[in-house]
């Protein structure tokens, strides 16, 4: 299956691949379709505002800030920018945990905004909350790599990523991905398709496939499928989830959520349902940002039996463009 999926953006996107090395140092001339790699820029990053203004009068670039901070604000927002974020998560009768996380994102000078480099901080463990914070950023690994720009229309979106995840031994890894956006019947949609290597790991592609629409005043719903796979393990990891946002006012969202985890590795099988609330309030100026998420869950390693959870994030955010 991967073999398959491989040829086919291989087909789709190798010519236009070819053309953008041909393209080498003249990014400022015209395509066949008369438009500059500046102007298609632009042109995607005009049609990702439209898609959120047409949500409803009322739902603007507020959820750009926050619920879509991880998917629109990284991918579809020009400029650099860097965020901070402190989660906490308690089961009810037991112990808090909590992970303090930092990424950075900047634009390379004068690459006509087709090279960005990345850092993250990767922290797996978990610590209780009575001991030090800083220590999540301490003892994290972090992942650097360097995304290139293959191709931005106004509706294929391409890039590649090169670099290191994780500390020693190193783990580089590079990934493939392309992203088309659309509308019909009156439904947003956004299909990504990444292929990928990890040294460790190996190879291996996630497919996600997403639905929004305004269905009233205030409102977004959205359906959300993942699925990844590792052709090491040879099984689907697959998250499925619904999600309706509403816009209490400009400095606060409230979300609901239900969903499923589940793999194909004896079967398909569901390891988890879930359902929560999640609200989130801007708590100072423009870029500090406070959330409570209270969940339940059910998952399979404790026989599915009900587990009440409680969530908590605080993140900073830092990024010219939103000023």
């Amino acid at each position: 299956m991967l073999k398959g999926l491989t040829l086919v953006l291989l087909l789709i996107f190798g010519p236009q691949c070819v053309i953008a090395e041909e393209m080498g140092p003249k990014p400022l001339e015209a395509d066949d379709d008369g438009m500059t790699f500046s102007e298609r820029v632009e042109f995607s990053r005009q049609w990702v505002t439209d898609r959120i203004n047409n949500f409803s009068e009322d739902v603007d670039v507020f959820f750009v800030q926050s619920f879509f901070n991880t998917e629109v604000f990284d991918d579809d927002i020009d400029g650099s920018r860097g965020v901070i974020s402190l989660d906490t998560r308690r089961e009810i009768g037991g112990d808090y945990i909590y992970k303090l996380s930092a990424k950075l994102k900047l634009e390379l000078p004068n690459t006509e905004k087709r090279l960005k480099l990345l850092i993250s901080s990767e922290d797996d463990s978990e610590y209780e909350i009575n001991k030090q914070p800083i220590q999540s950023i301490q003892n994290a690994t972090y992942s650097t790599a360097v995304r290139y720009i293959l191709n931005e229309k106004s509706a294929w979106k391409t890039d590649v990523d090169v670099g290191f995840k994780g500390g020693l031994p190193l783990n580089p890894y590079s990934r493939v991905r392309a992203r088309r956006y659309g509308d019909s019947f009156g439904w947003n949609h956004r299909f990504t398709q990444s292929i990928y290597y990890r040294h460790i790991e190996g190879w291996g592609e996630t497919s996600e496939l997403r639905f929004d629409k305004n269905v009233f005043h205030n409102h977004l719903l959205v359906f959300n499928t993942e699925a990844d796979y590792l052709v090491r393990n040879d099984y689907f990891d697959i998250t499925s989830d619904v999600t309706i946002y509403h816009k209490i006012d400009d400095t606060s969202v409230l979300a609901y959520q239900i969903g499923i985890v589940g793999d194909t590795d004896k079967g398909s099988m569901v390891t988890s349902y879930f359902t929560g609330i999640k609200y989130r309030q801007l708590i100072y100026k423009d870029w500090i940002y406070g959330s409570v998420h209270p969940q339940v869950e059910w998952n399979k390693d404790r026989e599915y039996r009900r587990m009440w959870v409680l969530m908590f994030n605080f993140e900073a955010i830092f990024s010219s463009e939103l000023n």
